[in-house]
C-alpha cells in the first residue's frame, strides 16, 4: 500500500500532467490595527491580509508555472502597492519578510484509491493555495480509503 501525497512532485511519479506549479508569493508587516483577516479578488492576483498579531501576512501572487521559491522584492513592492489601495491602513508599511512557495495544482484535487499493477495506491495532492485549508478533510478521506483497502478500521484523532 502507497500513500502519494508528494505535492507537485506527484506530475511525474503518478504521470499526471494535469499538475502544474503556481507560485504565490506574500509579505510580512507590522499589524497597522487590523483585527480581522480580508481578501479581495477580481484583479490580476487576488490580495490578502491575515493579522497574526503584532504582524500580518499580505499578498499575494498566482504565478502559473513559476518553479522558483525565491521571493521577488519588486513583487513585494506590487503586492503592498496593491493591498495599500484596498486598504489605507497599510500605507506605507514596509516589509519585514517576504515569503513564496510554489503550489501544486490541479483543475481538481486528486484524492482517490487505485489498484495499480501489484499495489494499491491513494493518491492525495493537487490542492494548489488551499492545501493548508483541506488538509484535515483529506486526510480523513485518505484514511478512510485506506480503511476500506485493508478492510481494517480508520485510526482517529479524537476530533
Amino acid at each position: 500500500m502507497v500513500v502519494n501525497a508528494t505535492g507537485f512532485r506527484a506530475r511525474y511519479l503518478a504521470d499526471d500532467p494535469s499538475l502544474h506549479p503556481v507560485r504565490g508569493q506574500a509579505v510580512l508587516v507590522r499589524n497597522p490595527g487590523l483585527t480581522n483577516w480580508w481578501v479581495a479578488t477580481g484583479g490580476e492576483h487576488p490580495r490578502y491580509a491575515f493579522p497574526r498579531g503584532d504582524i500580518c501576512l499580505v499578498g499575494g501572487t498566482h504565478e502559473q508555472g513559476v518553479l522558483d521559491p525565491v521571493p521577488d522584492p519588486g513583487t513585494a513592492e506590487d503586492i503592498l502597492a496593491a493591498v495599500a489601495t484596498i486598504d489605507h491602513r497599510f500605507a506605507g508599511a514596509q516589509p519585514l519578510g517576504l515569503r513564496a512557495g510554489i503550489r501544486p495544482v490541479r483543475p481538481v484535487p486528486r484524492v482517490e484509491l487505485m489498484h495499480e499493477q501489484d499495489r494499491t495506491v491513494v493518491h492525495c495532492y493537487g490542492h494548489g493555495g488551499a492545501g493548508w485549508t483541506l488538509a484535515w478533510g483529506t486526510a480523513d478521506t485518505v484514511a478512510g480509503l485506506l480503511a476500506s483497502a485493508t478492510g481494517r478500521p480508520a485510526a482517529t484523532n479524537g476530533r
